[in-house]
């Protein structure tokens, strides 16, 4: 098997790690969400679920940035890897 054929096996496999790590951004983001409102709605007793929903939704939304540049990464390494010379 060619060194081509061995990176064209594997490109699947890219595509899906950067689907895993944008939808873990975005339960990561969406369980913040509903501890900030949990915490928001009795603010003396539930204090930390109100701060971790404030730390976990910007975190999910950079993995899911992540995701999404890992997965315009990969569409332009399968286009552009039939130009490039030998």
């Amino acid at each position: 098997m060619t060194e081509q054929n061995k990176d064209n096996a594997m490109l699947p496999v890219r595509r899906q790690s950067d689907k895993w790590i944008s939808g873990g951004g975005w339960l990561l983001a969406a369980s913040g969400g509903i501890c900030l409102i949990i915490g928001l709605a009795d603010l003396q007793n539930l204090a930390i679920l109100a701060i971790l929903g404030v730390v976990f939704i910007p975190i999910g939304l950079l993995l899911v940035t992540n995701g999404r540049i890992l997965s315009g990464l990969a569409k332009i390494e399968k286009n552009t890897r039939g130009t490039t010379p030998s």
